[in-house]
């Protein structure tokens, strides 16, 4: 009977480090997934000055470009 009663804090301590785990995982994929979100965001900033590029058969005038510039996060 002591044995079992041993094993118990030992079940709840590795319950506990899997719940940790679990919450940094979580927690990890969150940070990832807004990471992600913002490169598609900036990918969508690009595809979009390089289409209004190669539309347009003159060329960006400085403005044009510093306007697409500032939607750009390059920090």
């Amino acid at each position: 009977m002591s044995n079992q009663n041993k094993e118990i804090p030992v079940i709840e301590k590795i319950k506990n480090q899997l719940e940790a785990s679990e919450s940094e995982l979580k927690e990890k994929k969150e940070h990832f997934n807004l990471i992600t979100l913002g490169l598609l965001e900036q990918l969508e900033t690009l595809t979009g000055f390089f289409q209004i590029m190669y539309s347009n058969s003159t060329s960006l005038t400085p403005a044009e470009v510093k306007e697409f510039a500032s939607r750009m996060d390059v920090t």
